[in-house]
């Protein structure tokens, strides 16, 4: 829930450099980790959100399972789902055609894409998804996002009782005031007065 207080490698300054410096590099965890620098406050004593806590997630799935994250999230979660067009970057291939990253500069009147792509399969690039596992090395169909979705938060990708302790955490959370109400990896809040449990991310 983001309480652990280790800040986010990729918030720190430097890491954009290197990781566009060679976009079509591989990145291991160790070369993320070297950004992640001192804690921002002891743990159980505030709020924030930080990559970091879920590459440190991956590592203990792999320690605690002994397979690759990958051969864990389709064993568990993906082929039992059906969900088809849904794959791990690194260690798989995708499976139908894929989207480009652009990056927007200029202004709202006269915007400048620019294409992300290193020319690998990889979206948005490879040292960005490659520093990411556990973080943000997921592609799918929009399709299967809300399969995914339907299937979490209805109960049949884990326990109800596992849902419930997921969202709700936010209580727990509440009192350290982040930004959008946040749970055990899942993100509480209201939509249109309505309300919605999802996760956003960039």
């Amino acid at each position: 829930d983001h309480t652990s207080g280790l800040p986010d490698y990729f918030l720190n300054g430097k890491i954009d450099r290197a990781l566009f410096r060679d976009r079509g590099r591989e990145w291991t965890t160790r070369d993320s980790f070297r950004y992640v620098g001192k804690p921002i406050f002891p743990a159980g004593k505030g709020w924030y959100y930080s990559n970091t806590n879920y590459a440190l997630l991956a590592l203990i799935a792999e320690a605690v399972d002994d397979r690759p994250l990958s051969e864990q999230l389709r064993s568990r979660f993906l082929d039992p789902l059906g969900l088809d067009h849904t794959y791990e970057q690194i260690d798989e291939r995708p499976v139908g055609p894929i989207a480009r990253g652009y990056r927007v500069t200029g202004s709202v009147s006269r915007p400048v894409y620019t294409e992300l792509s290193d020319g690998s399969k990889i979206m948005p690039f490879t040292s960005v998804v490659t520093a990411a596992p556990g973080a943000g090395s997921m592609a799918a169909s929009s399709t299967d996002v809300a399969r995914w979705a339907r299937a979490l938060y209805g109960g049949e990708a884990l326990p109800r009782e596992t849902v419930r302790a997921m969202v709700a955490d936010a209580r727990n959370t509440a009192r350290f005031r982040p930004r959008v109400g946040y749970g055990l990896g899942v993100q509480v809040t209201t939509l249109d007065g309505r309300p919605a449990l999802g996760h956003s991310g960039r």
